[in-house]
Formats: structure tokens, C-alpha cells, sequence
């Protein structure tokens, strides 16, 4: 059904209303209601993403365009924010308020189409605004759709590079910062978000992994061996839900890499779920163009180009990743990344 058409069934909703005497759908001889937000002023609302907002995302105020933030290079992360905002208008023909002109289109059709992978991400957010769906555009991609009233706001926390030294914020802290950025927004466009009914985050499971562990000083010896004469990147802070750890090729060999990351996920009041299902949503939404390897970790997934080869193991809440990038033949660099990824999952046995 098209939206003029889920307008008109809301119109006749309205008329059943009236003739049991209820109040009108719409007041005002322009069919606005008080409280509304109108488009120029819902234009405006990005500007209210506050400074503490994009902390949580370590990206410096400075570094934003128009609804738009990314972390530079200075700050350790290779993360974005992407804000948009819409303020719906009504429909005086069909006798619908602009509140239930975004009802109707909640959530919009380009969310309903999404892939497979994103669409089984895809969930509700009981207690959020008068309607909220959350859902994954990747491993490390974070998006929230949050209507109050007749302003829908689309919220998206992501990752600008995947395979630079920065280390990506933990999956908690970019939930935390999409409910922020949509607070903001809000309260800018003078409609504050009604969370009052958003259940606190759930405990994790007895078998989840809490914290990931360091990786640098566990694949010294195998880092020595695959990538000789050089030296892993820093490794990110002691706690982190997020663990990398990278080396660089140099002299002969400038273009091999090896990279790998471990990311413990957590539940959250967003999702409402244990980490185990989130880690599950991560590894299907990597699984184009790769095959399954057996023997591994709970599941994994194995992708060999010419001269690179990606792995992905989860293991219960924890997601590993194994990237290296080296010449030879493809079934000994296979076996080196599963040997590499063998050696992360120990450490959680």
C-alpha cells in the first residue's frame, strides 16, 4: 500500500471516530495541531547533537558538517555520526494530522526493504518515543529511527575505516550514543523523546564474555614469524569491549598486513537481547562472498582473494576477526589466519 493510500485508512479511522462523537483528527483551519513541529523548524534540530553526545563516539564537535560528524585520525577512532530529521506535515484533504501522517510511513519504506542481514537486526524499541525500530548496517553500524509526534529521526553510528589502527567504539557506547544523538535532536526541535518506559539494559549471561582480552602480547610469537621485522600498533585501553591489534608490512614487503580484532557484545536497552544473538547478527552481515569453516570457534566464515585472506570465528558474545594480507599460496595464509584466530579463542577456554 502506498502512503496516500495508509493516509486515507487513517482518514477513515478518523471518521469512525466522529461518528461515535470523539474528538476531530485535525484542528486548525490549516490542520495543524499544537505541539507540531513544522519542516523549517525540524531543519534546524541537528545542530542540537551535543558535545557530550559525540564524546561517547571520542569525535571531537569541530569535526562536524551539517548532521554529520567524523573522528579524525588524532583521536584514536574511526568513527561517524549521521543524523537526518524529518518533520511530517498534514494532510487537510484526507482530514490526517501530521502526527499520524508519520505514523503511517513509521517505519519508512526503505527500512521495510532492508536486506536479509539487516532486516533480521531489525527490531522494535518497546518504551522509546511513540515508535522506535533499531538494527545493524554491519559488524560495527548502529541505527536508530525514533518518531515523536509527527518528527521522525534517523540516527546512524558507524565505523569510517575498517582497516586502519583505530580502535572502534564498543558496541554499548555507540547504542548509548544513538539514544543520545536522538535526545538531542528532539529537545532541539522542541519535542522531547518520551523514554520514560525504555527498560534498563539486561545482565549479560553467565557464559558471555565481558571484556575482551589483549591480543598484542598473545600473537607475539605468531606476529614475529608472519610479519617479520615489525612491530604491532598500540593496542587500545585495558577494558575495552573492543581489542585490535595491527601490523604493518615495511622494506620488501610494504603492502602484507595483519589485523585482527576481538569485540564482546553486550545486551542492551536498545536491542533487549543477550550478546550471543547480537555477535550472530555481526557474523551474518559479513557473509557475503565467503564460505563456512568447520571446527571453528561456534561458527566461521573464511573469504580468500589473490592475495588476502578474511576470517571471521564467533564464539558465543565474542566476534574475532583475522585479516591478513600477504603473497603466496592462499591455503598456507588460510591456515595462518586459523592458526592466529585458534590462538585469540584460547584465551577465553
Amino acid at each position: 500500500m502506498g502512503r496516500r493510500g495508509l493516509r486515507r485508512g487513517v482518514a477513515a479511522l478518523c471518521a469512525g471516530a466522529a461518528l461515535l462523537g470523539a474528538a476531530g483528527c485535525s484542528s486548525g483551519p490549516d490542520g495543524w495541531r499544537e505541539g507540531d513541529v513544522r519542516p523549517e523548524t525540524a531543519e534546524e534540530a541537528c545542530s542540537g547533537v551535543s558535545a557530550d553526545t559525540l564524546a561517547l563516539l571520542r569525535i571531537a564537535p569541530a569535526r562536524g558538517e551539517v548532521c554529520h560528524w567524523a573522528s579524525d585520525r588524532a583521536s584514536g577512532t574511526g568513527q561517524t555520526l549521521t543524523v537526518g530529521v524529518r518533520a511530517y506535515t498534514p494532510d487537510r484533504e484526507d482530514d490526517v494530522t501530521a502526527a499520524q501522517a508519520a505514523a503511517s510511513d513509521f517505519p519508512p519504506d526503505d527500512v521495510r526493504r532492508l536486506g536479509a542481514g539487516a532486516a533480521e537486526s531489525l527490531r522494535k524499541v518497546p518504551g522509546l518515543g511513540d515508535g522506535a525500530v533499531t538494527y545493524r548496517g554491519g559488524p560495527t553500524t548502529h541505527k536508530l529511527l525514533v518518531r515523536q509526534r509527527n518528527v521522525v529521526v534517523r540516527v546512524e553510528a558507524g565505523t569510517a575505516n575498517r582497516f586502519d589502527d583505530a580502535a572502534t567504539v564498543p558496541p554499548a557506547a555507540a547504542d548509548a550514543a544513538v539514544l543520545a544523538a536522538a535526545r538531542d535532536v528532539l529537545d532541539a526541535a522542541g519535542v522531547p523523546l518520551d523514554d520514560g518506559g525504555l527498560p534498563e539494559p539486561p545482565e549479560p549471561a553467565a557464559g558471555d564474555v565481558r571484556q575482551a582480552k589483549p591480543l598484542c602480547e598473545a600473537l607475539r610469537a605468531q606476529g614475529a614469524r608472519l610479519m617479520p621485522g615489525t612491530e604491532p600498533s598500540a593496542e587500545s585501553p585495558a577494558g575495552d569491549q573492543i581489542r585490535r591489534c595491527h601490523w604493518r608490512g615495511d622494506g620488501d614487503d610494504p603492502g602484507s598486513r595483519l589485523f585482527v580484532e576481538a569485540a564482546a557484545f553486550a545486551p542492551s536497552a536498545l536491542r533487549g537481547r543477550g550478546g550471543e544473538a547480537e555477535a550472530v547478527y555481526a557474523l551474518d552481515q559479513v557473509a557475503f562472498g565467503s564460505e563456512p569453516l568447520d571446527g571453528l570457534g561456534g561458527k566461521a566464515l573464511v573469504h580468500t582473494e589473490t592475495d588476502d585472506t578474511n576470517l571471521y570465528v564467533r564464539k558465543g558474545n565474542l566476534l574475532v576477526r583475522v585479516w591478513y594480507v600477504s603473497p603466496g599460496p592462499a591455503p598456507d595464509r588460510r591456515a595462518a589466519a586459523e592458526s592466529v584466530a585458534r590462538t585469540v579463542l584460547a584465551q577465553y577456554e
